[in-house]
């Protein structure tokens, strides 16, 4: 009798504990992606690729929002034409937060950049800017 019950405890132990661990890996943040007016380039669409997968092709005078999961993540940036490719000096290492809307805008100058900016810097380009709802075509994602 008394094992059965301290099997049941443990059983219900390790429910909630999974049940936890599944819950957190679930979590997500907001990623709002700005292209500001940048006549170098101007032409160009940016690819941006969220720990090497691309998640976005934006435009000049654009931004687009994304759910990442939480955690640490790489963001790179790559500029591209006819006969044209160009890679960021580095990717951009980005911690996301649970609840947290994390900005980062694209630029170019003296080589291809991604740099995380806060609320009111963001707020103040995206005011802009106009807002891309499908960044990628169809077949892309």
């Amino acid at each position: 009798m008394k094992r059965n019950i301290l099997r049941r405890i443990i059983y219900l132990l390790a429910m909630l504990i999974y049940s936890g661990i599944s819950m957190a890996q679930d979590k997500t943040a907001e990623l709002i992606i700005i292209r500001g007016n940048n006549s170098t380039g101007a032409a160009l669409k940016f690819k941006v690729y969220v720990d090497d997968k691309l998640i976005c092709r934006i435009g000049n005078r654009r931004f687009s929002s994304h759910q990442l999961s939480v955690g640490t993540h790489k963001i790179t940036v790559e500029a591209g034409g006819i006969g044209l490719g160009s890679k960021q000096h580095g990717p951009l290492q980005m911690e996301v937060k649970e609840g947290q809307v994390n900005y980062v805008q694209l630029l170019i100058s003296k080589g291809l950049f991604a740099k995380e900016l806060s609320e009111t810097s963001a707020k103040f380009l995206m005011n802009k800017c106009k807002q891309v709802t499908e960044c990628l075509p169809a077949g892309e994602e």
